[in-house]
Parts: C-alpha cells; structure tokens; sequence
C-alpha cells in the first residue's frame, strides 16, 4: 500500500512499478469525486455519494474514508478476486485506509512516499481540480507527514525511476 500526501507521486510510482512487474496487480478504488474534474484515468469507479454509501453500509468496502470532501473506497471482493488470479495487490490510499487492510489481510505492507514540500505544493497546484479541493489538498500536507511514522518503510527519492527501484527492493521484486 502506497501511502502519501497528494502531490507526492504515488500514481506515477505505481504506474512505473505495475509496468515493471507482472507479479501485482492495481486495486482500482471507488470514489465520490467528481470524474469530471479530472482527466480520464485507470485509477477510480466513479459512483455517486447515495452509492458510495450504500456499498459501505453493506458491507461491500473493507477500506473507506473522506479526502478534501470526497468519499474513497476499496471493496474487498476486488480485493479477493485479485488474489484469486494468482496476482498481488498495489493500491494507493490514505493512512486509515492502509490501516484497516493490515486488519483484514496478512502480509499487507505499507510504504510511505515522501516528497519535498516545494515539490508536493507544486503538483497539487497543477492537479486539474477546483481552488477548493487544492486547498483542502495543501492544507493536509502537514498533517500527513506524520503518517511516515505509521508506515513500514519509508521511500525518498530524486526520480521515479528511484522511487521503483526503491519500492522492488522493498517488494523483493527483480527491478528489470
């Protein structure tokens, strides 16, 4: 489980690492933001807030949580159905949400991705989303620094190209 503040990087890293190694597989989350304020991506089911909470009243989410004012989730049959491929799960996702799935799976490791300031406040202001969200975004930056300490490992680094090789080290996964 990738864990950071946003800006951080953890999409590209995951990207680059699920491009390197057959081995894992991405967990796509669900999500109450809004699709169209960000481009086209692989990374989110988009379903309305009446939905969202739904699948977290049933049961359905073994993860949940709010992030600048949207509702984010995973389901445990995706989950389960990875698994079932033979595969091995990489999912990016808040603190709580790395938490709770230490709870519910055995061997779940979490890998805090840790930027520069600068850096993550630079990302999060080209992100294609509303002034609000950016700022809700830039103001859990301190707040989430904290999480390093919760984490398993902590990955630094000057290039996502080192960021993989960081996280293959840590994931024993050959770095072709």
């Amino acid at each position: 489980v990738l864990v950071g503040p946003s800006g951080s990087g953890k999409s590209k890293i995951d990207t680059r690492f699920l491009e390197r190694c057959d081995q894992y597989e991405k967990l796509v989350s669900y999500t109450t933001k809004d699709p169209t304020a960000l481009e086209e991506n692989k990374w989110y089911n988009y379903v309305s807030v009446d939905t969202f909470r739904q699948m977290g009243e049933s049961g359905e989410l073994v993860e949940s949580t709010m992030y600048a004012g949207h509702g984010y989730g995973s389901r445990k049959a995706d989950v389960d159905a990875i698994l079932a491929r033979g595969k091995r799960v990489l999912t990016t996702m808040d603190i709580c949400g790395a938490m709770s799935l230490k709870t519910y799976f055995d061997n779940v490791v979490s890998i805090y991705i840790k930027r520069d300031k600068k850096a993550l406040m630079a990302n999060i202001l080209r992100k294609n989303s509303s002034i609000e969200d950016k700022v809700n975004r830039l103001s859990a930056i301190e707040y989430e620094e904290h999480n390093a300490e919760l984490c398993d490992y902590v990955v630094s680094f000057e290039s996502y190209d080192d960021a993989v090789a960081q996280l293959c080290e840590i994931l024993s996964v050959d770095n072709a």
